[in-house]
């Protein structure tokens, strides 16, 4: 077990943020150039990286951990490096009418304007992916993806 109290203090050069009361983990947030992480540090030895934008950029991360938490002492080392989930927004280029396509593809959409302003669509047969689309800005955001994957769109 990781004493997180211990931990911030010893890594405080990376300001890192820990408060139990509110959240479970340290949180250690990177920049590097136009990567924008944050490293979020479990008791139990379990790390989630979040930020990256590929999988080269999450093998960095991973590696930088290691990095960051051999200069507290701690023998770190990567045993399941796994993809959870990406999100991927995609502006349209045309405009999104949200009623008509809940009404055509009522069987995998959920639309309520009074609880959340997009469409959510899932196809748990296709795939586990959720698409979320908004009708303000024609921006649909990929959900739950584990693996890169090719959607065509078109109007």
């Amino acid at each position: 077990m990781l004493n997180l109290t211990h931990l911030t203090k010893s890594l405080a050069a990376y300001g890192p943020q820990y408060n139990k009361k509110k959240f479970a983990a340290c949180i250690i947030r990177l920049k590097n150039g136009d990567l924008k992480a944050a490293l979020l540090l479990f008791s139990k030895g379990k790390v989630v990286c979040t930020g990256a934008k590929d999988e080269i950029q999450a093998a960095y991360l991973s590696q930088e951990t290691v990095r960051i938490l051999s200069k507290a002492g701690i023998k770190a080392v990567i045993r399941d490096l796994k993809i959870q989930n990406m999100v991927v927004s995609v502006t349209l280029p045309w405009k999104v009418n949200q009623s008509r396509l809940a009404e055509d593809l009522s069987w995998y959409c959920t639309y309520d304007p009074n609880i959340f302003p997009g469409i959510t669509i899932r196809h748990e047969e296709l795939t586990p992916i959720t698409a979320l689309l908004f009708e303000s800005v024609s921006t649909v955001s990929f959900i739950n993806l584990k693996r890169r994957v090719v959607w065509y769109l078109r109007d």
